[in-house]
């Protein structure tokens, strides 16, 4: 029988359950104490009362030498409250912008006319597109954006359209009023956009943005206001939109994979981050940066580049652009058993990155090394 009982349990089994037994509340069998066994269970799923609960239930020997078994019953709703709760704080303290201009590698005109052109972008409102090939650090001049604005002090939100299914990314974005999972009502979850409010969204690669989720965004870009799936409200949400796009948005739009009204709405403010081919002048401050960034993380002594090597970077075309050139220079110090890194090295490394002749930065190392 039931010798005692908290408010919560008396909540869930009623104030008449002291000294009634408990097989009366708990149908299933497998969860009721007997002589022949003791219980250990934790964060079960049971009926209790026939409500749907959590439940932790342990026996142990009383010093009467009697068998005694406790219960901890919590209704699955204020289990998903909490969830909820839990998820909505992680979902807005995560949404912080890291990196500023300064953090941007390079000083040749075409990066610094870009970083000027953004600045000034960064000080209105209006949505911003920014095109750059893959590598070029699209995210690092979103946040830098942002963190050059007057919405620094808010959240900055990053939306990866290219990794996520479109079902996922709509209710990642718009957020949902029920379960996902159970079905049953809860206050709802707030999505990207609702924990961008006051701050700055970046959707990351929109052209791979699915046609459906576009429209949405269309609308929020008019009317300032989200619906959350299944809602039949609005909610009004101020954000700054921020877009990046390795594609050529025009054709896209030619071959009817992206709206043509949307990409005017999001192209009021644009600009284009130049790929190191087009600077070939902060190649190497690059790649020296990322060798003595390297040697800091690892602890051991940076290598160099000898002047055949360096000659070598700066003709290389780098597709990839700057995370290409992370990516071979961190191989390079595994593969590297020497202080300096050869021209052979590099080449072999590099074997498949096409080369460019640029004679006048080759030069301009030649002549730095004299």
């Amino acid at each position: 029988s039931i010798l005692n009982a908290n408010q919560n349990a008396l909540n869930i089994l009623g104030k008449a359950c002291v000294g009634k037994n408990i097989a009366d509340y708990i149908p299933d069998p497998i969860f009721l104490p007997s002589k022949d066994r003791s219980l250990r269970f934790r964060h079960e799923l049971c009926k209790v009362n026939n409500i749907l609960c959590t439940v932790n239930i342990s026996s142990f020997i009383n010093i009467d030498e009697q068998q005694v078994t406790i219960y901890f019953f919590q209704p699955i709703a204020q289990v998903q409250s909490l969830e909820y709760d839990i998820r909505k704080k992680q979902h807005f303290q995560r949404n912080i912008a890291r990196s500023n201009f300064s953090d941007i590698s390079g000083n040749s005109s075409a990066l610094n006319t870009t970083i000027d052109l953004a600045k000034r972008f960064a000080q209105s409102n209006h949505p911003i597109l920014i095109h750059g090939e893959i590598g070029t650090g699209k995210e690092l001049f979103a946040q830098s954006i942002h963190n050059f604005s007057s919405r620094f002090s808010k959240p900055f939100v990053t939306v990866s359209c290219a990794t996520l299914s479109r079902d996922i990314l709509e209710r990642e974005v718009f957020g949902y009023t029920t379960s996902q999972s159970t079905g049953d009502s809860v206050d709802g979850f707030p999505g990207l956009i609702e924990a961008a409010d006051g701050g700055s969204i970046f959707f990351d690669e929109i052209g791979e943005m699915p046609k459906e989720i576009q429209s949405k965004l269309l609308g929020i870009l008019q009317d300032g206001e989200v619906h959350r799936i299944g809602s039949s409200y609005s909610i009004p949400v101020d954000i700054r939109i921020i877009a990046s796009t390795r594609h050529n948005i025009l054709n896209l739009i030619q071959e009817g994979r992206f709206r043509e009204d949307l990409y005017y709405r999001l192209s009021v403010l644009q600009f284009t981050i130049p790929p190191l081919r087009q600077r070939r002048e902060d190649i190497l401050p690059i790649a020296e940066s990322i060798l003595e960034e390297h040697a800091s993380h690892s602890g051991s002594k940076p290598k160099h580049l000898s002047d055949s090597a360096k000659k070598c970077i700066i003709s290389f075309d780098w597709p990839g652009n700057s995370r290409q050139l992370r990516n071979i220079m961190e191989r390079i110090c595994v593969l590297c058993d020497s202080d300096t890194i050869s021209a052979d090295l590099l080449k072999a490394t590099c074997n498949d990155i096409p080369t460019t002749i640029a004679p006048t930065a080759v030069c301009k190392v030649s002549e730095r090394e004299i």
